[in-house]
């Protein structure tokens, strides 16, 4: 068979197999079929590409989080050390966030753990500037939960939506409780 007649059947059984056209199974045989066996074909390059850049995100997210907790918890560094570490990272956390939203990859861990270190970074910041002031923290957690509910609706994020709506009924319990 002619090789160029051979790529054009290539991209369209990937392209089939792409869209859910034909049941995975039929395309990998095709696939297999036509390309005698040869290696990976490109879908299975993208989708290793994919899982490669997710695992570095996870493993960069989990680090930025255990270094923050690490910073709050277990150090006795100034306020103003803890603080500029804790905005350091913040900032690496949000502008990541930023890129898989641009590349339309809505890296799930990316997002919550972004969202959870700014909780712990502005609720720090708060009940350091005003000790014994409740009306500070609910402000800041108020903040958040909207902050959670308006991207959980922009993102179309069910679980930051409840997570959201959640945290405002928990913060309307304790103020009145």
């Amino acid at each position: 068979m002619n090789e160029n007649r051979r790529k054009i059947i290539v991209k369209e059984i990937e392209y089939w197999k792409q869209s859910h056209m034909l049941p995975e199974q039929y395309c990998n045989y095709l696939l297999a079929l036509y390309t005698e066996g040869e290696g990976e074909t490109q879908t299975d390059q993208k989708k290793h590409s994919i899982l490669t850049r997710n695992a570095i995100s996870y493993l960069i997210h989990l680090l930025i989080l255990s270094i923050s907790l690490f910073v709050i918890y277990f150090t006795e560094l100034s306020f103003i050390l803890q603080m500029g570490i804790l905005t350091s990272l913040l900032v690496v956390s949000i502008s990541l966030f930023f890129y898989y939203i641009r590349i339309r990859n809505k890296n799930h861990f990316a997002i919550i753990s972004t969202l959870l270190l700014l909780l712990v970074t502005t609720v720090e910041a708060g009940s350091a500037v005003q000790a014994h002031k409740a009306l500070v923290l609910y402000a800041i957690t108020l903040v958040n939960c909207l902050l959670w509910m308006g991207l959980g609706k922009n993102l179309k994020l069910i679980y930051l939506s409840v997570s959201g709506v959640a945290g405002l009924i928990l913060l309307v319990i304790s103020i009145f409780v």
